[in-house]
């Protein structure tokens, strides 16, 4: 009985160890095989903007989108300048000429309603967001991220409740 004991012992430490041996010997190999793939320089980001179709080019460049010439002065404290103004003040994304685009903005223009409850639920986060993206000199649009991940609400968790959003 001790002899099976100490020999099934044996066998488990072997097992253990040969898995041991082999999940190092691919890691080592995973990562000199990454490393050896990194190019020499640098990626460069093309400076050219992106192709446009040929449907794009009859595009008609829309008057809503001078709102973004607006500059906040961060030192003036009047009651004009709200969180909004503060966040059209920090757009810095190139302009991008889409059909798409101007689809979902019309949409938002049609309808009102949907854009005063967003209004209602960024109120309490807008401010904080807008600060960490200064300090972190981010592009404003990104605060409104939070737009499409939930409509500010934080307690979406599933994918299904996010559709219940859509509805």
């Amino acid at each position: 009985m001790i002899i099976i004991t100490i020999s099934l012992g044996l066998k488990m430490i072997r097992n253990n160890f040969n898995r041991s041996v082999n999940f190092l010997l691919i890691s080592i190999s995973l990562i000199v095989t990454g490393c050896s793939d990194t190019p020499k320089e640098p990626l460069s980001i093309s400076d050219q903007a992106p192709a446009t179709s040929a449907q794009n080019d009859s595009y008609v460049y829309h008057p809503y989108r001078t709102l973004r010439k607006h500059k906040f002065n961060k030192t003036a404290s009047t009651h004009k300048n709200t969180v909004w103004e503060r966040l059209l003040s920090l757009y810095s994304l190139p302009d991008i000429k889409n059909p798409r685009i101007d689809r979902e903005l019309y949409w938002y223009l049609e309808h009102p309603t949907s854009l005063a409850i967003l209004q209602q639920r960024a109120e309490p986060y807008l401010s904080h967001i807008l600060d960490e993206i200064e300090a972190k000199d981010m592009p404003g649009e990104l605060a409104l991220l939070p737009v499409v991940e939930s409509a500010f609400v934080p307690d979406i968790f599933t994918p299904q409740q996010k559709l219940q959003l859509l509805i």
